[in-house]
Parts: C-alpha cells; structure tokens; sequence
C-alpha cells in the first residue's frame, strides 16, 4: 500500500483525471439510437410538412399515403420504403420505426395513431382525433 503524502496524492489524482478523459473519448461514439426514425402516414398537403420536419429532426425510413401521385412524392425520402397502407407499413417496418406522424384526413386520425400506440410507438397526430 501507498503511504499518503503529497507526491502519491498527486500521482494518483491525475492517473485518475487522464483516464476520465481516455474513457471519455472511447466511449464518445455515437449510439446506434441516435436518430429517431419514422413512419409517415400521409405526406401529401399538411403530411408534406409533418414529414419534412420528421425527416429533419430524424430520419424518414417508412412513409405511407393512400394517393398514389402523392407516394411519388416519398421518394425525396432518401432510403425510405413507401406503401400505400398504413398496416402493411406498420407490419413490415414496425421494428424499424420509433415514432409516426399521422397526417390523414380526419376521420382516420384516431384509427392510426391508436394502431400505432398499441405497437408502442410515439405519434405526431394532426387534430382532430374525431
């Protein structure tokens, strides 16, 4: 054992401050959650936005809208499947996506989002949820 005087004090003190910073740097990398993905359903009119600001904040990797002329538009999604409905989008890229944005028309909005939470995911739901 170390006697205590000033010299091991101060040797041990910055083995110990040099090895917080060495940690530090390893462990600095980034975590494969980093981003959170999502799955657009509508993309069209007010869904153009919501899933632009998704893809801004995160990443994009499923999205999903019942026109098709509408769909080609998904393709500024780099990456990112399309489907034209939401069940099929949730069953084949659910362990893929953390949240969704439900951009549709009205009457559909509880419908998605609540399919959505029982998968557990977060939901962006446009209002109302009627």
């Amino acid at each position: 054992m170390l006697k205590t005087n000033r010299r091991n004090f101060l040797r041990a003190t910055a083995v110990a401050g040099a090895s917080t910073l060495v940690l530090s740097d390893l462990m600095a990398n980034e975590s494969p959650n980093e981003k959170v993905t999502f799955g657009c359903v509508g993309i069209g009119g007010k869904g153009s936005s919501d899933s632009n600001d998704a893809n801004r904040f995160g990443q994009v990797v499923a999205y999903c809208d019942t026109n098709r002329n509408q769909l080609k538009g998904g393709k500024r999604f780099k990456d990112a499947v399309g489907f034209e409905d939401y069940r099929e989008m949730f069953d084949k890229m659910g362990d893929k996506i953390d949240a969704i944005t439900v951009s549709t028309t009205d009457h559909m909005h509880a419908i998605i989002a609540a399919a959505g939470m029982k998968l557990g995911k977060h939901c962006f739901t446009q209002k109302p949820l009627t």
